[in-house]
């Protein structure tokens, strides 16, 4: 067989989107990954900034004094209510810059050549990964400051809360800062 006839058995086993045949192929489904990832990633914030954005029933209520319950307690009522209201709007920072990335992520979708080329795909990755860094720390220090409320009111099962919330918190900065870098 001389080297200019091919073998029809191997030119069929090999994928037609191989990377060695058309390299923008195998581009687009990275990319078509990442923005899978991505969704999946909103989805799951969304679920549970919805579910901490119930805390605010709890803010406008009456809620017990934790000096009442422990006289060692480390926070006032007031305190409590301040965190309760910090971590509220965290969630609901983190619900809005998941509102954003959705419709973004739907505009792309309608309009797939409206940017996913050389520099502009380069864009809309670095504003994914804002998004995606600004709601892990948004949600992050949500969980920290709902940890302070539970120290208010159970103080070693609130100060392992905060050991985990802080952990979670330094993991997220380590890997945030590897993605920047």
């Amino acid at each position: 067989m001389s080297s200019n006839e091919q073998n029809p058995e191997i030119i069929s086993s090999m994928p037609a989107s191989s990377s060695a045949r058309d390299p923008k192929s195998s581009a687009d489904s990275g990319s078509r990954e990442t923005i899978k990832s991505f969704e999946g990633f909103l989805s799951f914030v969304l679920s549970l900034s919805i579910f901490g954005a119930s805390t605010f029933a709890i803010i406008v209520s009456e809620i017990a004094n934790p000096n009442e319950i422990s006289p060692t307690a480390r926070f006032a009522r007031e305190t409590v209510r301040s965190f309760l209201g910090i971590a509220w709007l965290l969630f609901i920072v983190a619900l809005g810059i998941v509102a954003v990335s959705m419709s973004l992520l739907a505009y792309k979708r309608e309009h797939p050549t409206a940017g996913f080329e050389g520099v502009r795909e380069q864009r809309w990755e670095r504003l994914g990964l804002v998004a995606s860094s600004l709601i892990q720390v948004s949600v992050i220090t949500a969980f920290l400051f709902l940890s302070l409320v539970l120290v208010a009111y159970t103080e070693a099962v609130g100060w392992v809360a905060v050991a985990l919330s802080s952990t979670a918190a330094a993991f997220a900065i380590v890997s945030l800062a590897a993605q920047w870098l």
